[in-house]
Protein backbone atom coordinates (compact mmCIF):
# COMPACT_ATOMS: atom_id res chain seq x y z
CA UNK A 1 0.00 0.00 0.00
CA UNK A 2 2.77 2.43 0.96
CA UNK A 3 4.66 1.53 -2.23
CA UNK A 4 1.62 2.33 -4.43
CA UNK A 5 1.16 5.63 -2.62
CA UNK A 6 4.82 6.63 -3.16
CA UNK A 7 4.62 5.60 -6.83
CA UNK A 8 1.47 7.75 -7.28
CA UNK A 9 3.16 10.72 -5.61
CA UNK A 10 6.22 10.34 -7.86
CA UNK A 11 4.02 10.23 -10.97
CA UNK A 12 2.15 13.35 -9.85
CA UNK A 13 5.39 15.20 -9.07
CA UNK A 14 6.91 14.19 -12.40
CA UNK A 15 3.80 15.31 -14.27
CA UNK A 16 3.77 18.66 -12.48
CA UNK A 17 7.47 19.16 -13.17
CA UNK A 18 7.06 18.30 -16.86
CA UNK A 19 4.05 20.59 -17.23
CA UNK A 20 5.91 23.41 -15.47
CA UNK A 21 8.92 22.96 -17.75
CA UNK A 22 6.69 23.14 -20.84
CA UNK A 23 5.00 26.28 -19.59
CA UNK A 24 8.28 28.00 -18.79
CA UNK A 25 9.64 27.10 -22.24
CA UNK A 26 6.62 28.71 -23.88
CA UNK A 27 6.89 31.79 -21.68
CA UNK A 28 10.48 32.32 -22.86
CA UNK A 29 9.39 32.40 -26.50
CA UNK A 30 8.60 35.76 -28.09
CA UNK A 31 6.04 34.75 -30.69
CA UNK A 32 3.66 32.02 -31.72
CA UNK A 33 5.88 31.05 -34.67
CA UNK A 34 8.70 30.03 -32.35
CA UNK A 35 6.34 28.03 -30.16
CA UNK A 36 4.93 26.22 -33.20
CA UNK A 37 8.43 25.29 -34.37
CA UNK A 38 9.26 23.99 -30.91
CA UNK A 39 6.18 21.76 -30.89
CA UNK A 40 6.72 20.41 -34.44
CA UNK A 41 10.42 19.75 -33.83
CA UNK A 42 11.31 18.63 -37.36
CA UNK A 43 14.63 16.92 -37.88
CA UNK A 44 16.79 18.66 -40.50
CA UNK A 45 16.27 15.84 -43.00
CA UNK A 46 12.47 15.89 -42.60
CA UNK A 47 12.41 19.67 -42.82
CA UNK A 48 14.66 19.65 -45.86
CA UNK A 49 12.45 17.09 -47.63
CA UNK A 50 9.37 19.18 -46.86
CA UNK A 51 10.98 22.38 -48.16
CA UNK A 52 12.15 20.61 -51.32
CA UNK A 53 8.57 19.49 -51.98
CA UNK A 54 7.31 23.08 -52.22
CA UNK A 55 6.69 24.27 -55.81
CA UNK A 56 8.98 27.30 -55.61
CA UNK A 57 8.62 28.05 -59.35
CA UNK A 58 4.91 28.67 -58.78
CA UNK A 59 5.80 31.61 -56.51
CA UNK A 60 8.22 33.36 -58.93
CA UNK A 61 6.70 36.67 -60.04
CA UNK A 62 4.20 36.58 -57.17
CA UNK A 63 4.17 38.57 -53.95
CA UNK A 64 6.61 37.68 -51.18
CA UNK A 65 3.64 37.64 -48.79
CA UNK A 66 2.05 34.77 -50.72
CA UNK A 67 5.16 32.62 -50.30
CA UNK A 68 5.52 33.54 -46.62
CA UNK A 69 1.90 32.47 -46.06
CA UNK A 70 2.68 28.85 -46.99
CA UNK A 71 2.08 26.74 -43.87
CA UNK A 72 5.63 25.34 -43.83
CA UNK A 73 7.42 28.56 -44.82
CA UNK A 74 5.56 30.58 -42.16
CA UNK A 75 7.29 28.52 -39.46
CA UNK A 76 10.75 30.02 -39.97
CA UNK A 77 12.66 30.76 -36.75
CA UNK A 78 14.09 34.14 -37.72
CA UNK A 79 14.92 36.28 -40.72
CA UNK A 80 17.50 38.80 -41.88
CA UNK A 81 17.70 41.11 -44.87
CA UNK A 82 20.64 40.63 -47.25
CA UNK A 83 22.13 43.37 -49.34
CA UNK A 84 23.95 42.80 -52.63
CA UNK A 85 25.96 45.99 -52.75
CA UNK A 86 26.39 47.61 -49.32
CA UNK A 87 23.11 49.24 -48.33
CA UNK A 88 21.20 47.96 -51.40
CA UNK A 89 18.59 45.37 -50.43
CA UNK A 90 18.60 42.19 -52.49
CA UNK A 91 17.07 39.33 -50.47
CA UNK A 92 15.32 38.04 -47.40
CA UNK A 93 16.91 35.06 -45.64
CA UNK A 94 14.61 32.82 -43.58
CA UNK A 95 16.29 30.63 -40.97
CA UNK A 96 14.69 27.25 -40.25
CA UNK A 97 17.62 25.65 -38.41
CA UNK A 98 21.34 26.26 -38.00
CA UNK A 99 21.89 24.60 -41.37
CA UNK A 100 18.70 25.30 -43.38
CA UNK A 101 17.79 28.66 -44.92
CA UNK A 102 15.48 29.85 -47.67
CA UNK A 103 16.59 32.95 -49.61
CA UNK A 104 13.95 35.08 -51.35
CA UNK A 105 15.37 37.45 -53.99
CA UNK A 106 13.69 40.57 -55.33
CA UNK A 107 15.20 42.28 -58.39
CA UNK A 108 12.82 45.22 -58.90
CA UNK A 109 11.35 47.11 -55.97
CA UNK A 110 8.00 48.83 -56.47
CA UNK A 111 6.76 49.41 -52.92
CA UNK A 112 9.88 50.28 -50.96
CA UNK A 113 13.20 52.00 -51.33
CA UNK A 114 15.82 49.23 -51.44
CA UNK A 115 18.68 51.61 -50.58
CA UNK A 116 19.32 52.30 -46.90
CA UNK A 117 22.84 52.79 -45.57
CA UNK A 118 21.53 51.97 -42.07
CA UNK A 119 20.01 48.71 -43.38
CA UNK A 120 16.68 49.34 -41.61
CA UNK A 121 14.25 47.73 -44.04
CA UNK A 122 10.64 46.92 -43.20
CA UNK A 123 9.38 43.34 -43.61
CA UNK A 124 5.79 44.44 -44.24
CA UNK A 125 6.97 46.57 -47.20
CA UNK A 126 9.17 43.73 -48.49
CA UNK A 127 6.17 41.37 -48.45
CA UNK A 128 4.48 43.52 -51.13
CA UNK A 129 7.34 43.03 -53.61
CA UNK A 130 7.46 40.40 -56.39
CA UNK A 131 9.77 37.40 -56.04
CA UNK A 132 12.48 36.99 -58.67
CA UNK A 133 14.13 33.85 -57.25
CA UNK A 134 13.96 31.43 -54.31
CA UNK A 135 16.94 29.35 -53.17
CA UNK A 136 17.20 26.60 -50.59
CA UNK A 137 20.46 26.56 -48.63
CA UNK A 138 21.67 23.54 -46.66
CA UNK A 139 25.04 23.53 -44.84
CA UNK A 140 26.04 26.75 -46.65
CA UNK A 141 25.45 25.18 -50.08
CA UNK A 142 22.70 26.07 -52.56
CA UNK A 143 20.96 22.73 -53.02
CA UNK A 144 17.84 23.83 -54.83
CA UNK A 145 18.36 26.76 -57.18
CA UNK A 146 15.70 27.75 -59.67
Amino acid sequence: MMFKMLKTINVILFSCFSYSACLSAEKRQNGAKEIIMEKKSFSDSTLLDSLLSIDRKGYIGGKVDSFLSDSLISNYKSFIFLDGKPGLLKSLSLKFSDSIFVIIDVDQFQFMNPFDVKRKWNLEDFKKENISNIKLIYNNQIIAPL
